[in-house]
């Protein structure tokens, strides 16, 4: 009996543990026996759950339903975060800085562009000369460098660029001496030219944004060499232009020649390029002042000469009566063949900048750019037919600006590779430089001139389309 009352008991026990133990989740039962079979699925809520605020294994009053919602916040938070963050690595996922952080770049392009000086009268004119080439189009070669770093936790940036160019189509070249109707003196021909320049800066990377666009200053130093050839130029309107010197007393006077007739009428020559002595002509012209006329052939030894230009087609004799004062006159015009008029011109100085950088996508961006510069202004002239002149015959300084206006599109063709689209706008001009004339000393004792403010303006213009490419090195 009694043992049956002992097996009864133990039957009893065993049966209000079970019933006890099933009154939990079976992962509490796991939890409170963990080598009980269910312990499989004890591992798997964990790991479902391991993200949760709060623990069911670290909470006995856990509730699994809560426990869900929680999970399911949190997952939406991850998913939140994960976009935001998406958003903001557009840009490094977008560019292309490498781990070292430079970047090469190269374009090809077509430019467009004008170029145009104007003279200050200098000798009684009512308008100076006018040079202008019109109508240039370039095939324009682009190569630029630029390499991130940074000091004491400043991101910056250093830029490199180099850019040549040749002469695609020539347009026209004018040089326009004469503005008063109906006498004209203008010739007119073709060009020969080519350009090339650099610059190099170093910026602040990023140095603030606004909206999405990241806005980089740069600093730096720009040189910019144009060289301009006229050439075969046409004159198909000549003029008489008279030839005057300066006597002892230091007046300008005129230099006379004898007309068939034996009296004296003007000198001139038609053009400031053809040598007045070359002819053998024979001139005649008051030294001393005193009023008395003296024969000379060759302009060697004396104080210097100059043209002024007569606006009527004859000249005046003494008397103030109209005469054929021109030698070579006429009313044909002539031809100068190979190069005519030739002026290299550069400009350098420092500038200040900004790029303005918008990532629209993992992919595509637009670039801004803005510089403005001032610069030092030299021309340098060389007129092969004016046999009055050393050559260079002409040199110009000033000062004056620049302005160059870009914007790009890039889109990412690889990792590490971009594609660019490119259109820029370049503008440098001045008023006013100072002009120093090399005299042939063949003809002239004194062969500098110093002439301040002879130059009026000058001016180049220039549009361009590029296409290029951007990539990590």
């Amino acid at each position: 009996m009694r043992r049956i009352n002992l097996v009864s008991l133990l039957l009893i026990s065993m049966f209000a543990t079970s019933a006890y133990s099933q009154q939990y989740p079976v992962y509490y039962s796991n939890y409170l026996a963990p080598t009980a079979p269910n312990a499989t699925i004890y591992q798997q809520q964990a790991n479902q759950t391991k993200n949760a605020s709060v623990s069911p294994y670290q909470n006995p009053y856990y509730n699994p339903n809560m426990a869900a919602g929680q999970q399911y916040y949190q997952g939406n938070r991850n998913l939140q975060v994960k976009e935001v963050k998406s958003k903001s690595v557009v840009e490094e996922d977008y560019k292309i800085s490498g781990k070292n952080g430079w970047q090469l770049g190269f374009s090809i392009g077509r430019k467009f562009t004008d170029f145009i000086f104007e003279l200050t009268p200098v000798l009684g004119e009512p308008q100076g000369s006018i040079l202008e080439w019109d109508d240039m189009i370039f095939n324009e070669y682009n190569f630029n460098v630029s390499k991130t770093f940074k000091v004491y936790d400043m991101p910056l940036f250093i830029y490199g660029e180099y850019k040549f160019a040749n002469l695609a189509k020539s347009g026209s070249s004018s040089d326009d001496d004469l503005r008063v109707a109906p006498y004209y003196w203008i010739s007119v021909g073709g060009i020969e030219a080519d350009t090339n320049g650099w610059k190099m800066g170093i910026g602040w990377d990023k140095w603030f944004t606004w909206v999405g666009f990241q806005f980089s200053p740069i600093v730096g130093y720009t040189h910019q060499q144009q060289n301009l050839t006229m050439t075969d130029q046409k004159y198909p309107y000549p003029q008489d232009v008279n030839l005057y010197l300066v006597d002892g007393t230091g007046q300008q006077q005129t230099v006379w020649e004898l007309d068939g007739d034996g009296n004296p009428i003007p000198a001139c020559v038609l053009n400031s390029m053809v040598d007045p002595t070359a002819s053998g002509r024979t001139f005649y012209f008051d030294f001393d002042g005193d009023g008395t006329l003296e024969s000379f052939t060759n302009l060697s030894g004396h104080s210097g000469y100059a043209w002024d230009v007569n606006y009527d087609p004859d000249s005046y004799d003494q008397s103030g009566n109209p005469v054929d004062g021109c030698v070579y006159g006429g009313d044909i015009g002539w031809d100068l063949s190979g190069p005519t008029q030739v002026y290299d011109v550069t400009w350098q100085g420092m500038f200040i900048g900004m790029m303005v950088d918008r990532y629209m996508s993992a992919k595509d961006s637009i670039h801004f750019y803005f510089e403005y510069s001032l610069l030092d202004y030299k021309g340098q002239a060389t007129w092969p037919y004016r046999v009055d002149l050393q050559q260079p015959g002409f040199i110009d300084e000033g000062n004056g600006q620049g302005i160059v206006l870009n914007m790009a599109y890039r889109h990412k063709i690889t990792k590490t590779v971009d594609l660019e689209v490119k259109i820029e706008y370049e503008n440098y001009s001045l008023d006013k430089a100072d002009t120093t004339i090399y005299l042939n000393p063949t003809y002239f004792t004194n062969t500098v001139e110093h002439i301040n403010n002879a130059m009026k303006s000058s001016v180049w213009n220039s549009m361009g389309l590029y296409l290029g490419l951007k990539a990590v090195f």
